[in-house]
């Protein structure tokens, strides 16, 4: 298979693979040609209604867009624009009311993200991948505990409203986490590691307990760096929700620790950065790439009282307009 759509379609429609994977290979093999909707029903052997549908859903993946063509009611045939005029070649007559009727087709996207076929089946019919919450935040007052549950639900209802929901799953969270709890993290295999700083002033950092007493220690980019390149399983996404995380993002994507990271380059108000992570998980159940969902996400969260933005950092080999951490090996 070629496309993601398909991988998408797929794993909510399993009762229709054989479907999705035979108009899979008919977009990719009809290139720059139109795809008619009568035609293509026909060559497949698929009821003409359920293939308009699936083409329908193509389109609301961006895969396929509509045009409307002129064919001649002779031949049959698509009505050729040269210069200005609507003309048949094969029958030599220029387009009229009378030699020709107007059509809805269908063409591709261009560009489009293909999948080989390994990475189709595991996608479409077998992996769920992890998102793990991760938050340091214990103790402090009653509105500093109450915010990491509360972004943590955000995100779990985020990605609930996806269209590919199915795709993403939320590991247990973890809270008042240790620097133990993190390098445990790799348990659940995840695709995204986020970090959820806490307190008034966002910041990221572990709880040392002590039985007793415990207090915060900030969480460093060698820590990260050490723990992350340990893990038996590569992590494709980081994001840092909190203060000042820029660097952290940036040296991680930079040494291809990870494939992307986003931090933020400044102090960011609580409510600020909890908006960010809905809107972000939600573009991305949705089916949008990576810099998609993040530029939106950081338009959709923007605040006039603070400086504060989101900062999105790949390494060299990804392109973040054709990426999602779901195509990570």
């Amino acid at each position: 298979m070629y496309f993601q759509a398909s991988a998408d379609l797929a794993s909510r429609h399993k009762d229709l693979l054989n479907e999705i994977k035979a108009i899979d290979s008919l977009i990719y093999e009809q290139g720059d040609n139109p795809i008619r909707i009568g035609i293509g029903a026909d060559a497949l052997d698929i009821e003409l209604s359920q293939f308009a549908r699936l083409l329908r859903l193509y389109q609301d993946a961006r895969v396929l867009r509509t045009k409307s063509v002129y064919v001649c009611r002779s031949c049959d045939q698509i009505m050729e624009d040269e210069d200005g005029r609507v003309w048949c070649d094969e029958c030599d007559v220029e387009c009229t009311e009378r030699t020709a009727e107007l059509e809805s087709v269908y063409l591709a996207v261009d560009p489009v993200l293909r999948l080989d076929d390994e990475s189709f089946d595991a996608v479409a019919t077998e992996r769920v991948h992890v998102i793990q919450f991760i938050s340091g935040d214990r103790g402090g007052a009653t509105i500093n505990q109450l915010q990491t549950p509360k972004e943590d639900k955000e995100i779990l209802e985020a990605i609930e409203r996806g269209r590919h929901r199915e795709l993403y799953a939320m590991a247990h969270s973890i809270y008042g986490a240790t620097i133990k709890d993190l390098t445990s993290a790799y348990k659940s295999d995840p695709c995204v590691l986020h970090f959820a700083g806490h307190g008034d002033d966002r910041s990221l950092s572990m709880i040392v307990d002590q039985e007793l007493l415990a207090h915060e220690e900030p969480l460093t980019i060698d820590q990260i760096r050490r723990i992350l390149t340990s893990f038996p399983s590569r992590v494709p996404l980081c994001v840092f929700n909190a203060c000042a995380t820029a660097a952290i993002a940036r040296a991680l994507a930079d040494e291809g620790i990870v494939d992307a990271a986003i931090g933020w380059n400044d102090r960011v108000p609580d409510g600020v950065a909890r908006s960010f992570g809905a809107l972000f998980y939600e573009g991305l159940a949705n089916g949008l790439f990576l810099h998609s969902a993040f530029t939106l996400a950081e338009q959709g969260c923007r605040a006039k009282s603070t400086d504060a933005v989101p900062v999105l950092c790949t390494a060299m080999h990804i392109d973040p307009r054709k990426w999602l951490p779901i195509h990570a090996g």
